[in-house]
C-alpha cells in the first residue's frame, strides 16, 4: 500500500468495473433530474452542478494511477459544485458530494482529515450559499444533515473495510506462521531421515569395513579357515544392517508410538555389544536382568534413541579408539533408565575408517535426545585421556 499522497488519491474514487457502471448511471439520473425539475434555476447554478457531475465522471473512468494533482482538482471540483448547486436544486445538485465524502471518508488508505475536511468545506459552501441567496434555513438544515449522513456512513464503510484488512492481515499472518510451521517440519523430518540412515548405514558399512580389512590380511596370512569365518560374519552384519535400514524405512512411513519393554532395550543393547566383539572389540558390559513379568517400560522413541545411543558410541570407539576397551553401562532405577558408553582413547590413528566418519553422529544423538520430554544427555568430550556418553531417560 502505497504511503505517498499521490498512492492514496490514486484510489480515491476508483471503482470495480460493476460500481464504475453504477456510478456513472447515477451520474445520468442525477442530470437528467436537474434538468427536469430546475432547468429554470440560475445559470451559475446549472453551470456548478454540470461541473461537479462532470467531475464525478471523470473520478470514475480516470485510471486509478492518475498524479496526485488530478485526483485532488477532480475531488475538490466535485465538492464546490456540489456545494453550490444544492440549495438552488433542492439538495439534488448535492449528490455528488455525498457520493465524493462517503468515498473518501471510507477509504482506509486515505486520511481520515481530507474526507471531513472536504464534508466541512462543503457544508460552508452551502451555508454561504443559503446566507447570499436568502434560502430557507430548513433547506440548508437538510442540506447540512445530509452531509453529516454521508460522514457517518463513510466512517461506518470505513470502519468495515479496516476490520476486513485486519482480517485479511491476521489471514496472511496466519498462513505465514503455517508455511513457517510445514518448512520446520520438514526440515525436522529431513533431519530425522539423515539420523536414521546415518545410525544404519554408517554402523553396517563401518563394520563391513573392519571385517572386509580383516579378510584381507588373514588371506595374505593364508589362514583360509579365519577368512570364512570373517566372510559369514561380514555376511551377518550386512544383513543385520539390511534390516536395520529397512526398519527405519518404516518408520519413517510409521512413526514411533507407544512403549517398549525396558527388557528388550536392554536386550538390544546387549545384542550390540555382542556384535561388537563379533567384530573384535573388547566390550565389559554390565546390564541388568530384568526381573521375570516385570512391566517396566518406556517410550518407544526413547527406547530408539538409547538403542541409537549404543550404537553410534561403539562405532566411533571402532573407529577412532581402535583396541581400546568399551565399557557399556546400564542402570535402572524407579524412575529412569541410565545408558553410558566410554572408552580411552587411543594415540594411535584410527585409518581410512576413521576418515570415512561424517561428523553427524554426536548432533543426530543430541537431537535424538532433545525431542524426548524429561531426558538428559551428557558427552564428555573434552577429557584427553576418554570418551563418555551418558544417558537418561524417564520411564513410561
Amino acid at each position: 500500500m502505497s504511503s505517498s499522497p499521490a498512492g492514496r488519491f490514486g484510489t480515491l474514487m476508483g471503482r470495480t468495473a460493476s460500481g464504475r457502471a453504477f456510478g456513472l448511471a447515477g451520474i445520468v439520473v442525477v442530470a437528467v433530474s436537474i434538468g427536469a425539475a430546475h432547468s429554470d434555476a440560475p445559470l451559475w447554478a446549472l453551470t456548478a452542478a454540470g461541473a461537479a457531475l462532470v467531475a464525478w465522471a471523470a473520478a470514475e473512468i480516470v485510471p486509478a494511477r492518475s498524479p496526485f494533482l488530478v485526483r485532488a482538482g477532480l475531488l475538490v471540483v466535485v465538492l464546490l459544485g456540489s456545494g453550490l448547486a444544492a440549495l438552488p436544486t433542492s439538495i439534488i445538485g448535492l449528490v455528488p458530494a455525498l457520493i465524493a465524502v462517503i468515498a473518501t471518508i471510507g477509504r482506509t488508505d486515505v486520511p481520515l482529515a481530507v474526507g471531513l475536511a472536504g464534508a466541512t468545506g462543503c457544508a460552508a459552501v452551502v451555508s454561504v450559499v443559503g446566507a447570499a441567496g436568502g434560502q430557507p434555513l430548513t433547506l440548508v438544515a437538510v442540506a447540512i444533515a445530509s452531509l453529516a449522513i454521508a460522514v457517518l456512513a463513510g466512517l461506518t464503510r470505513r470502519q468495515a473495510r479496516a476490520a476486513s484488512d485486519r482480517e485479511r492481515e491476521r489471514a496472511a499472518e496466519h498462513l505465514a506462521m503455517q508455511t513457517e510451521r510445514a518448512r520446520s517440519a520438514a526440515l525436522d523430518e529431513r533431519a530425522r531421515i539423515a539420523r536414521d540412515l546415518h545410525d544404519t548405514l554408517a554402523h553396517a558399512l563401518g563394520g563391513l569395513v573392519v571385517q572386509l580389512d580383516a579378510v584381507e590380511a588373514l588371506a595374505e596370512a593364508g589362514r583360509v579357515d579365519e577368512v570364512l569365518v570373517r566372510v559369514q560374519a561380514a555376511r551377518t552384519l550386512a544383513a543385520e544392517g539390511l534390516a536395520d535400514a529397512r526398519r527405519a524405512v518404516d518408520a519413517l512411513r510409521d512413526p514411533l508410538t507407544g512403549t517398549v519393554a525396558v527388557a528388550d532395550v536392554v536386550r538390544s543393547i546387549t545384542q550390540l555389544a555382542e556384535a561388537a566383539r563379533g567384530l573384535g572389540m573388547t566390550v565389559e558390559s554390565e546390564v541388568p536382568t530384568p526381573e521375570p513379568g516385570a512391566t517396566v517400560r518406556v517410550g518407544a522413541e526413547a527406547s530408539d534413541a538409547l538403542t541409537r545411543l549404543v550404537q553410534e558410541a561403539l562405532t566411533n570407539a571402532r573407529k577412532h579408539a581402535t583396541d581400546q576397551p568399551v565399557d557399556v553401562r546400564v542402570e535402572l532405577t524407579t524412575r529412569e533408565i541410565q545408558v553410558s558408553v566410554a572408552n580411552p582413547r587411543t594415540a594411535r590413528p584410527g585409518g581410512e575408517l576413521a576418515a570415512s566418519g561424517s561428523g553427524r553422529g554426536i548432533p543426530g544423538m543430541r537431537e535424538r535426545f532433545d525431542r524426548l520430554p524429561g531426558a538428559r544427555l551428557r558427552i564428555d568430550d573434552d577429557d584427553p585421556e576418554s570418551f563418555r556418553v551418558a544417558a537418561h531417560v524417564v520411564l513410561a
